[in-house]
Order: structure tokens, then C-alpha cells, then sequence
């Protein structure tokens, strides 16, 4: 009686098996594997960095951090004027020259994302005065606009390598980006702690 079950079982199981191999192996589905991945890897990542954070400094120092990494955030979704949108489309095969639509589009986005950074920081008394702070301390200015530009160029990447069905080499930036930082956050603290450090 088990064994007339088992093998009743059995073949359903191993075509199920073969289904799900063979699903796996086409390409929306390993493309959806790698963004999934990149997408654990960076919150696993961010949940211990700012925990990491919250326990070495202050709780000023975290909410003065979170809100210059915020403004970055802000300024890089506020001014992508369509680039985004406009790589996945044209950079897909639409355009006669893919690679150097990308090409132009990133030197643009490095272009306008720094201008925005440097407007952002002399307009920041205007529109933030409680992060008049950091405008004086010109290393963490420096950084600002460092962080802005790259960070609105990585997207931009990421978009472009969407397009060209790369997922891979997105799942590896994210891995490139959120490591280092939990690691250097620890190794910055035995200098000293602060904002600046996060």
C-alpha cells in the first residue's frame, strides 16, 4: 500500500523538480533572483549598519546622519529627469546606439547631480537650517556632493544594466556598496564617534 503511494508520489515529484529547474533557468526568473538578492543583501546590510550606529553614538548624531543620507536620497529621486525611465527604454535595443545613449546619459546624470548637491548645500539655511551643520564642516560638504553624484550615477547603472537584462552585475554593486560601510563603520568609531563617522 506505501509503496503503490510512493510511487504514485514520486513521478509527480521529480517532473515538479524538473519544471521548477527549468523555470529557474529562463531568464525573467534568474533576473528576478539576482534583484531579489541585491534587495536582501542591502536592507540585511542597512538593518546592521544602523544598528551598529544607534549603539556608538548618539541619538542626535543617528537623526543628524539619517536626514543628510535622507536629503541625498530625496535629491537623487527629485532631479533623475526621466533618465531612468528614458534607459530602460532606449538603451533596450530602441536606439541605434545603445551603449552610447548610456554613456551620455551618466555623464549628464554626474553633470546634474553634482549641480543639484552644490545648490542643495548653499540653499540649506533656506530650506533645512537644522543641517546648517554640515555646510560648515567642508569635509562632510565634500562628501555631500561625492555621495549625491554617485549615488544618482549607481542608480542610473542599475537602470542601464536592468536594460541590457545584466542583473547580475546589480546584485553585485549592491553587494560592493552595502558591505564596506557596516565594516567601515566600526573601524571609523575607534577614531571617534559623531554624525560625521555615520
Amino acid at each position: 500500500m506505501v509503496s503503490q503511494n510512493l510511487s504514485i508520489v514520486m513521478p509527480h515529484s521529480k517532473s515538479l523538480l524538473r519544471t521548477i529547474r527549468q523555470r529557474l533557468s529562463e531568464p525573467l526568473y534568474v533576473s528576478s533572483i539576482y534583484l531579489m538578492g541585491g534587495t536582501i543583501v542591502s536592507s540585511v546590510f542597512g538593518f546592521l549598519f544602523w544598528l551598529i550606529a544607534a549603539r556608538l553614538t548618539t541619538t542626535s548624531d543617528v537623526g543628524l546622519a539619517t536626514a543628510i543620507i535622507s536629503s541625498i536620497a530625496l535629491l537623487t529621486g527629485m532631479f533623475d529627469c526621466g533618465l531612468g525611465p528614458s534607459l530602460i527604454y532606449y538603451a533596450s535595443a530602441k536606439h541605434q546606439n545603445p551603449m552610447g545613449f548610456i554613456k551620455t546619459a551618466i555623464g549628464f546624470g554626474w553633470i546634474v547631480s553634482s549641480i543639484v548637491g552644490i545648490s542643495y548645500l548653499i540653499g540649506l539655511p533656506f530650506w533645512s537650517p537644522a543641517l546648517v551643520e554640515i555646510q560648515q564642516n567642508y569635509l562632510i560638504t565634500v562628501i555631500f556632493v561625492v555621495f549625491t553624484t554617485i549615488n544618482f550615477v549607481l542608480g542610473l547603472q542599475d537602470v542601464a544594466m536592468l536594460s541590457l537584462r545584466k542583473t547580475q552585475y546589480v546584485f553585485w554593486r549592491n553587494v560592493a556598496c552595502n558591505t564596506p560601510p557596516t565594516l567601515l563603520l566600526l573601524v571609523f568609531y575607534l577614531f571617534g564617534a559623531g554624525y560625521e563617522i555615520i
